[in-house]
């Protein structure tokens, strides 16, 4: 089978990690924003949810698109460099893609961003959360 090719390069407009979404006060696809911030801090593949061939925990990921807004989420917030190769890299945009953790976690929890405060312990913890999950697929890219 040939290897998927790349076709987005910025976050779509439902995008999770796009600041201007319309998701506040929401949980970003049914998930806590917790789970993202795990997500984006380990080698997870993460599917672009507004890709054709998306299918929930069935998507092939050798036919979507991965999602932009994680990785560029993941270079602002400098998890990108930690990343296996295989994972999209995107440049640092700030405006566009939430800067960081705790702005991420203001716009989803409705709390102050000065009031949220996450040590490295604290994403090693969300990290290890997401790895544990029995449904978490180990897969070749």
């Amino acid at each position: 089978m040939k290897k998927h090719q790349q076709k987005k390069k910025q976050p779509c407009k439902e995008c999770p990690f796009r600041k201007n979404n319309k998701l506040k006060g929401e949980f970003p696809g049914g998930s806590h924003p917790f789970v993202y911030v795990g997500q984006s801090v380990g080698p997870f593949w993460l599917p672009c949810h507004m890709d054709k061939e998306y299918n929930d925990k069935e998507t092939d990921p050798k036919a979507v698109d991965q999602c932009a807004g994680a990785a560029i989420y993941r270079a602002n917030t400098g998890s990108a460099s930690r990343m296996p190769e295989p994972l999209l890299s995107l440049p640092e945009d700030k405006e566009l893609v939430f800067a960081s953790h705790e702005e991420f976690l203001s716009h989803y929890l409705n709390i102050p961003e000065e009031q949220i405060t996450l040590s490295e312990d604290d994403l090693r913890i969300l990290l290890h959360m997401e790895i544990e999950k029995t449904e978490v697929k180990k897969i070749e890219l």
